[in-house]
């Protein structure tokens, strides 16, 4: 117990400088798992053009050559001849058009690091938009729309199923009350049916 903790901690013993401030740890955690989303989605698509690296590779070596190399197509070529080379980079590697955003995000670093991509002007990113949309891409995945994904009966959120659970409290409602099978009624006795007397003849 000596050498496993007491002596460990004895060496590495200090003491804050500041008050811990939750809602920022929060915060930063929270972007940290939305971009290991991204990070997987994006590997996901890509894996088949990088079958020898795992996700730290990826993340390690692919994602600034592929950000170095779109953004440079960009900039230094004429719109016209940019566009349809980033667009057939991104082709080459099974990567979308949102895909080219979040390589852009997730290569950007602290509070101070600055977006390649938002520093582009707004006509070459428009017809970035509309070019790609044009234009059919082969992709060895599908692409789901998640709005069109909460619109089908297939998929719910909280709120419609909490929706869904009022029309059917509201229908139970509605059903009468003999009509219930989960309630049962009391019979009423039935009495003894006078007989007739006969007639005398």
């Amino acid at each position: 117990a000596i050498f496993s903790t007491v002596a460990p901690c004895s060496y590495v013993r200090g003491h804050l400088r500041s008050m811990v401030n939750f809602s920022s740890f929060f915060g930063q955690r929270s972007r940290k798992n939305k971009n290991e989303r991204l990070l997987n989605e994006i590997e996901k698509h890509i894996c088949l053009k990088t079958t020898s690296a795992n996700k730290q590779q990826f993340n390690l070596d692919y994602l600034p050559y592929l950000s170095r190399n779109l953004i440079s197509t960009l900039k230094q070529n004429t719109q016209e001849i940019a566009i349809e080379q980033c667009i057939s980079l991104l082709d080459d590697y099974y990567l979308n058009r949102d895909d080219l955003q979040t390589i852009m995000e997730l290569n950007t670093w602290g509070k101070t690091g600055k977006n390649l991509y938002d520093q582009l002007d707004t006509q070459t990113k428009s017809a970035l938009t509309r070019n790609y949309n044009k234009t059919n891409h082969r992709t060895p995945y599908a692409i789901v729309d998640i709005k069109k994904l909460k619109k089908s009966k297939g998929f719910m959120d909280d709120e419609g199923e909490e929706e869904d659970e009022q029309e059917e409290e509201e229908q139970k409602d509605d059903i009468p009350i003999e009509e219930d099978a989960m309630i049962k009624l009391a019979k009423k006795p039935i009495g003894k049916v006078p007989l007739k007397k006969s007639r005398k003849k």
